[in-house]
């Protein structure tokens, strides 16, 4: 097998997997970003975009493999002069960087605050830097190996996500800013530049696989072939003319000049016959080759194709259950949808950790791209004197782990930098810099000159220097303390501050009998949550951990107060740690009398209203949700349907309200939010 190809099936299976990896996650809040159309006109734009831009790397594929084939064949990298694959290794460097700090820092942001970026970090660069030192038929298999659970995950997620829709959708406007319809679409053509790749990807695509050659001899061979038939002409051509001459002799009776005359006689440019034959050759090999790019190009387009549908549904489905306003506040708006699934007999807790593993398998693959194609261009450039096999290993193991070492501690020495700051530059890099120059160094390969040799101690001095730069600092731990899980928490307004009831699990004081958790409701007083988290973490033992709360209590000075609410459940919406899931009620009585109820235990009240309302929902009797009600408007279980319905101005929105009656739970319906 001929390592350094692939086939024709891997082809697609690369492309879709490095083509949304990348930018799944972000997709939708990058096209609903102050769009009036919640994206929708954007994404027309971008098609057109995307479109243009996989004809224009189509095109170049195409000139650069009838300007040098052999080059393309063995690798992109030898088409490219010295300083192009120097600024080729830096661009795919700086997006791999890029690419690594802010996954680090998401996972960090939205599933584990209390660790460290190193740790967090470090095994990722481990598997990086295992899936980089290999060849590129083994990193074809290991992703071909991914697809099925890649595409498994995605299929639920839109299955799940249209499924919490119940039938509704709604269509947004469709009138839109030019400036923002293509700002827009050009932005999310950036998050599909890693379709860059298909400049290294479809050379590489061979229909036979289990041809074994090597690369770097692929243009020896060539010359070998074509100097074999020359020989073989030549030879063909003096024997002819010597079996002329011996039957012209005796006709000239053994003259000098019957021997000039027939060696005269034969044309210089050989036989027409063979004339012919060559110019069909000729005709038949072109023809082969138009064939064989047709068929090429047919699979890359089927595979853009599969690109664009993805990111369209992971658009619709994020539009549709968060709308546009909360989409594009978010910097990762596909989680919160995930978020959102509820499942019956609790299958999972949090759902959007299949999406977690979703986007890492995808991230896998386009990292390891930008790493391993800029190795590739490195060993081409740089090429030289050629080791055996075990040498070679070593050498591309050790480098490929000083690139990964250098990936983490410069993530490392960045996770102190206001992130905010950091994701505007990169854009901006992305737009005027990367892009254009993505664009451009392909075409200047069209019409390079040879140049000299970059100096191989001016590269490994400006390495040790980079090094030793990102030696200078790393992300600090953090440490890992006991959790207070936080099961219902009841909210009031106390005029400039908040007045919260928070109930953290008791579970030691849980009998075996009980089906609630036993509760531990502490008071305070602050202007917003992260104040109140605060205060906990100084009088209390351990943090709030909110990811199984039941039930939000909002007092009745809370419901009145339309301004204050909307404050509090924007809070609440953006941070990442606080399940967007949780079940949002109003209660007219005070927290003490929710502490004292029949037949539960102690502060399980938010728990208990969460199990009558499971009991109602497979009862059939829909007493929330978007379903139509008898009062008109809609009905809201979240604080994101809430903050929806809100931001597309409906007026009459409806709250599910706890009612406390002879120390028993009631629930009721209808209480109407004041606008």
């Amino acid at each position: 097998m001929n390592e350094s190809k692939i086939s024709q099936r891997q082809l697609t299976r690369m492309i879709y997997i490095e083509g949304v990896g990348a930018s799944g996650l972000t997709f939708p809040a990058a096209a609903a970003l102050c769009s009036r159309s919640e994206g929708l006109l954007p994404l027309v734009a971008y098609a057109g975009f995307l479109l243009l831009f996989a004809v224009w790397l189509l095109f170049l594929i195409r000139r650069l493999e009838r300007r040098n084939p052999a080059g393309m064949s063995a690798g992109y990298g030898f088409v490219l002069s010295k300083w192009m694959g120097v600024l080729y290794m830096l661009r795919l460097f700086v997006n791999a960087l890029a690419l690594f700090y802010f996954f680090g820092l998401s996972i960090q942001k939205i599933y584990m605050p209390d660790t460290g970026l190193f740790m967090i970090l470090l095994p990722f660069a481990l598997l990086l830097w295992y899936c980089t030192q290999t060849t590129l038929q083994k990193r074809a298999r290991f992703l071909e190996l991914l697809f099925p659970w890649i595409m498994a995950l995605f299929v639920i997620l839109v299955f799940f996500a249209i499924l919490g829709l119940e039938g509704k959708f709604h269509l947004p406007e469709l009138t839109d800013n030019v400036a923002t319809v293509f700002g827009n679409g050009y932005l999310l053509l950036l998050c599909s530049t890693p379709l860059e790749f298909l400049l290294f990807l479809v050379p590489a695509v061979t229909g036979n696989l289990w041809k074994t050659s090597s690369p770097r001899s692929t243009q020896e061979e060539t010359q070998e072939k074509i100097q074999e038939k020359l020989q073989k002409k030549t030879q063909e051509k003096i024997q002819k003319q010597f079996q002329e001459k011996q039957q012209g002799s005796p006709a000239a009776g053994g003259s000098a000049g019957a021997d000039v005359h027939v060696g005269t006689d034969v044309p210089e440019d050989g036989d027409p016959e063979q004339k012919v034959s060559g110019a069909k050759d000729v005709a038949d090999s072109a023809d082969a080759a138009d064939a064989w790019w047709k068929k090429r190009r047919a699979l890359v387009w089927r595979a853009v194709a599969g690109v664009l549908v993805w990111n369209v549904l992971l658009w619709f489905v994020t539009i549709e259950n968060l709308g546009g306003e909360i989409t594009a506040s978010s910097p990762w708006p596909v989680i919160k949808v995930m978020q959102l699934i509820r499942l019956p007999g609790g299958f999972l807790e949090r759902f959007d950790i299949l999406l977690a593993v979703f986007w890492i398998l995808c991230l896998v693959g386009v990292l390891s791209g930008y790493l391993y194609y800029g190795r590739k261009i490195g060993e081409e450039i740089f090429g030289g004197k050629i080791f055996d096999g075990r040498t070679l290993r070593f050498r591309v193991s050790v480098i490929t782990a000083g690139v990964a070492a250098l990936l983490l501690l410069i993530s490392c020495l960045l996770a102190g930098q206001e992130e905010t700051l950091l994701l505007h530059w990169f854009v901006l890099y992305k737009k005027w810099v990367d892009f254009p120059l993505l664009v451009l160094l392909p075409l200047r390969a069209l019409f390079r000159k040879p140049c000299r040799r970059l100096p191989r101690r001016a590269v490994a001095a400006t390495a040790v220097l980079v090094v030793m730069f990102a030696l200078s600092g790393c992300g600090r731990q953090a440490d890992v303390e006991e959790k207070s899980y936080v099961l219902s928490l009841y909210v009031e307004d106390g005029g400039e501050n908040y007045e919260y009831w928070v109930s953290t699990a008791d579970l030691p004081s849980m009998k075996a009998q009980e089906d609630s958790i036993p509760c531990i409701t502490i008071h305070f007083t602050a202007e917003n949550m992260e104040v109140m988290e605060e205060k906990f973490a100084k009088t209390q033992a351990g943090i709030l951990e909110w990811n199984h709360i039941d039930t939000i209590f909002l007092g009745p000075k809370l419901a009145e107060n339309p301004e204050r609410l909307d404050t509090f459940l924007k809070e609440w919406e953006a941070s990442w740690q606080k399940s967007p899931n949780v079940l949002l009620s109003v209660c007219l009585q005070t927290p003490e009398e929710l502490l004292d109820i029949k037949n539960i235990p102690e502060g399980a009240a938010g728990q208990e209203v969460s199990r009558l309302m499971e009991q109602t929902e497979q009862e059939g009797r829909h007493i929330f949700g978007w379903n139509d009600s008898a009062e008109g408007g809609i009905y809201c279980r979240t604080p994101i349907e809430v903050l929806k319905a809100k931001s597309e101005g409906e007026k009459d929105i409806y709250l599910y309200q706890t009612k406390i009656q002879w120390k028993r739970l009631v629930l009721k319906r209808g209480y109407r939010l004041p606008e």
